[in-house]
């Protein structure tokens, strides 16, 4: 835990032989922290890149801090003390330059390590390198100093680090300053987490991924897999920074990230096996800061909106492989079979429908519900199952018609209003024209429309053209389904 000093700064005070101490001067209060330590290591941050003199007052003596890592105006400070204290004085001649100071007291432990390494190549899975994580390779990580392995991750504790979102606005500046303050102060062998959150949704590889981590304490780290959100995230602990309020952006990426994980390590998603740093137990502790930990439970559910569907196969002729054309009166049956990519399982109220919302489809078929409701759902599978939706089209007045569909859940949302997703554009092209008659018909006047586009069927004839109605009101006969997460699958032969 990383403290943050006030920098008020007294006027000169008196050194212990009597005599006035003219140039270095002391904050203006002691310093104490709520565990007693050996080591004073604090992070300190100037108005310049000069070195920064920082002493620390160790029983009747003043001993200068030693610069052992430093990121342009920001350096790691640390000297060891002669006994274990839970209080200390510190002084600066550059107080006019320091900004703040992040300090803390620990015992150094020196968790199983060896020499000096590199990162082991292609340690992060892949599936993790296709989801974004950034890897140690990418932001500059030094080599590891552990050498305990793990090989079963079972579990998830989340974290947060309690300080700064950031260093001079950089977030990989932020994860290389922890880097540098876990294994510099001796406390760590490496970062205490196998990954980090940053402020703007993005995660970063801490301690490499096949390594134990180090970050639950208790005797809670075996198989147990540290994530932990840079900030603090505590209503009322988060004294000299913060309180940060976790974004939606980070939210749902660490919900994606949560369930990638757990379907590559094959971690049950629940409260015995994802749980906040304070839940675990042998550990007191406000983290991950009840901001966070109230947003836990909700990775327990897949990602994704609540409703949502992806076509999968259809029986109608897609666009881009020929129009449907159809005489007037005539009727044309079919079907549009969808997954449910949801969250929520189907029931009889999930219903295919044209858009505009509730608005009348002049392709209503005779089997349609009503003008602005085509039919439900022949099954009610749950996420990952499929329905049909079984229907008719009809050519009831000549023209071209393009006509948009959505499915919704009656009385509760309209699956292209859930999620915020971008519609794939899967479009039937109709063509209501008693002179147009399909190719193979084996008429010899037939007219060959199966690679015409939108103006070539709209120049057939004068009948074809009858339609008035703009594509901009929505006569789209088009399977688009906007919102429905439609990502279309090759269509079934």
């Amino acid at each position: 835990m990383l403290f943050l000093v006030s920098m008020l700064l007294t006027a000169p005070v008196q050194a212990h032989d009597g005599h006035p101490q003219m140039v270095l001067q002391s904050w203006d209060k002691t310093l104490i922290a709520p565990q007693a330590g050996t080591r004073f290591a604090a992070i300190v941050e100037a108005v310049d890149e000069d070195p920064i003199h920082l002493e620390v007052l160790d029983g009747d003596t003043w001993k200068t801090t030693k610069e052992i890592f430093r990121i342009r105006n920001r350096a790691l400070l640390q000297t060891d003390l002669s006994e274990a204290a839970n209080e200390v004085e510190v002084r600066s001649k550059d107080q006019a330059r320091i900004t703040y100071m992040e300090w803390d007291l620990v015992v150094p432990v020196y968790e199983e390590k060896g020499p000096p390494r590199p990162p082991t190549p292609g340690v992060l899975p892949q599936e993790l390198v296709d989801f974004g994580v950034v890897s140690r390779s990418d932001w500059g990580a030094q080599p590891t100093l552990c050498t305990a392995t793990e090989d079963n991750w079972y579990r998830m504790a989340i974290h947060h680090t309690a300080g700064h979102q950031d260093t001079n606005g950089s977030i990989e500046e932020q994860v290389r300053w922890l880097q540098a303050y876990f294994i510099g102060t001796g406390e760590y062998c490496d970062i205490a987490y196998q990954f980090l959150v940053g402020a703007d949704g993005s995660i970063w590889e801490g301690r490499p991924y096949d390594y134990y981590s180090g970050a639950t304490g208790g005797g809670q780290n075996d198989g147990n897999m540290a994530i932990s959100f840079m900030g603090c995230y505590d209503s009322t602990e988060c004294v000299g920074v913060g309180p940060h309020q976790p974004t939606q952006t980070m939210l749902k990426k660490v919900h994606e990230f949560i369930y990638t994980v757990s379907q590559l390590e094959e971690i049950t998603t629940d409260s015995d096996h994802i749980k906040g740093h304070d839940d675990w137990p042998g550990n007191n502790t406000a983290c991950p800061g009840d901001y966070i930990e109230a947003q836990i439970p909700n990775w327990f559910v897949p990602p994704g909106p609540d409703w949502a569907a992806t076509l999968i196969d259809s029986s109608f002729a897609l666009s881009e492989e020929a129009p449907i054309v159809l005489k007037t009166g005539e009727t044309l049956e079919g079907y549009f079979e969808f997954e449910n990519t949801g969250r929520s399982t189907w029931t009889s109220n999930t219903t295919l429908a044209p858009l505009p919302m509730d608005e009348v489809s002049p392709v209503q078929g005779d089997d349609w519900i009503n003008g602005a409701r085509v039919t439900t759902a022949e099954q009610n599978p749950a996420t990952g199952g499929t329905s049909r939706f079984s229907f008719s089209i009809k050519g009831n007045a000549p023209g071209v018609y393009y006509q948009e569909f959505s499915l919704l859940e009656e009385n509760t949302m309209w699956f292209n209003e859930d999620g915020g997703t971008e519609p794939a554009e899967i479009i039937l092209r109709i063509v209501v024209d008693d002179e147009v008659v399909p190719a193979d018909s084996g008429d010899s006047a037939a007219v060959d429309t199966s690679d015409f586009g939108r103006e070539e069927i709209e120049d057939i004839g004068a009948c074809a053209c009858a339609s008035s109605t703009p594509r901009s009101q929505g006569w789209i006969a088009l399977i688009g389904l906007t919102g429905l997460v439609l990502t279309r699958r090759k269509q079934k032969s």
